[in-house]
């Protein structure tokens, strides 16, 4: 599938925009040089090209604070709609929604093909980092699905893998000598045949999560969203925001869901949920 890698602009201004000049970013840098972190980025706040080229500029400070880094990325925010859309439009989302690949054997949809054409938003915004890092120098790698090299093995159907930890800890050994920039898509993994699969919607957090599984290095995994952190009733007169948590309080609180609740399954680390203008909220 052919698309075009250049993000639209826009006037609207985003997180990411600000990182540069906020208080707690250089504190950030200081409390992790030296060590190695996986950072996931939503569509939320990857908004236009001006977020991207932001986020390239953090990277850079990042690097050159010697820290380790995996960057996973989403899709640019509404880029999977477009796809969806482009792929089937009003069927296809239903089925997506369901995510039953047997409804999609049934149907005219390839499930193979969807797969890799849903997982291009992803690819594209690995790819835009990638290109606004070679003109900084910044030196990275970019570990993409199908390549026959990414280190999350997952099987069953296309839309909707499980993921597979034995063959997972096998493939990602190479992960933990991984030193300085890495951009990975979210979203996918590969099967044993070296297909790009999905693990479901909205699924790039457990990308991220299973990242910082396989490399037992991982001393922090944070997501960076369009908000400061987690809240207790979110959005009300009675909001409260939530500083330090455990997995499983969290789950027991009125909390608007910020992630993907399958990262617990496999949470090694302490995570944090952050728009990298302030600490956020911890999760241990």
């Amino acid at each position: 599938m052919e698309a075009n890698n250049k993000m639209n602009n826009s006037d609207k201004t985003g997180k990411l925009e600000k990182i540069m000049y906020s208080k707690y970013f250089p504190e950030f840098l200081k409390n992790n040089s030296g060590k190695t972190i996986v950072i996931k980025f939503g569509g939320s706040v990857l908004i236009n090209e001006s977020s991207y080229e932001s986020l390239a500029e953090a990277v850079k400070q990042i690097k050159h604070s010697n820290i380790n880094a995996y960057i996973v990325l989403s899709a640019k925010k509404g880029r999977t709609n477009e796809l969806i859309k482009q792929n089937g439009g009003e069927e296809l989302g239903e089925l997506l929604k369901a995510l039953d690949n047997s409804l999609i054997q049934k149907s005219k949809y390839n499930a193979l093909e969807i797969a890799q054409n849903l997982l291009w938003g992803e690819i594209e915004s690995v790819n835009a980092l990638s290109e606004l890092l070679k003109e900084k120098s910044v030196e990275h790698e970019s570990i993409i699905q199908g390549s026959g090299a990414f280190p999350i093995i997952a099987n069953g159907n296309y839309l909707n893998a499980e993921i597979r930890l034995k063959e997972s800890r096998v493939k990602s050994k190479k992960l933990k000598s991984m030193k300085g920039i890495a951009l990975i898509p979210g979203f996918g993994a590969e099967n044993l045949n070296s297909e790009k699969v999905l693990l479901g919607r909205n699924s790039s957090d457990l990308i991220a999560a299973m990242i910082a599984k396989l490399d037992s290095r991982v001393s922090e995994l944070i997501y960076v969203k369009d908000v400061c952190g987690v809240f207790e009733n979110f959005d009300s007169c009675n909001q409260k925001f939530i500083e330090r948590i455990s997995a499983k309080e969290l789950n027991e609180k009125n909390v608007r869901q910020v992630l993907d609740s399958r990262i617990f399954e496999w949470q090694r680390c302490r995570i944090r949920v952050t728009d990298l203008l302030n600490p956020g909220t911890l999760i241990i």
